[in-house]
């Protein structure tokens, strides 16, 4: 798919609303016990804040469980993080696009 495409730029409009779209149907199904979860709650209304890590694969649950959170979500900025941060926006996320090689001191100042 060329990049500046018309299927390219119609994808990125569809596939990230759907992909959100069949998150919210999907984990809206499961049942989840969060142990801890005061320790996050405590944290965030004395008005500090928290920096999360997670492997990719837990990545779509992770955007489903924090999408009441007001969070900043680190995307590579290749091609297809633009996937992955168009995902996070339509879940309600602000993104800061970079990673090792390319923008990273940007995007980690985004972060702060």
């Amino acid at each position: 798919m060329k990049e500046g495409g018309v299927l390219h730029r119609l994808s990125l409009r569809v596939v990230p609303w759907l992909v959100a779209w069949l998150i919210r149907i999907w984990f809206s199904t499961c049942r989840v016990t969060v142990h801890g979860a005061e320790h996050r709650r405590d944290t965030l209304d004395a008005g500090r804040h928290i920096v999360a890590s997670f492997w990719h694969y837990t990545m779509l649950f992770v955007f489903y469980q924090l999408r009441q959170e007001s969070a900043v979500i680190m995307v590579s900025a290749s091609r297809d993080g633009e996937y992955i941060a168009r995902l996070a926006q339509e879940l309600g996320f602000s993104t800061a696009r970079g990673s090792r090689n390319n923008r990273g001191m940007q995007a980690l100042k985004e972060l702060l």
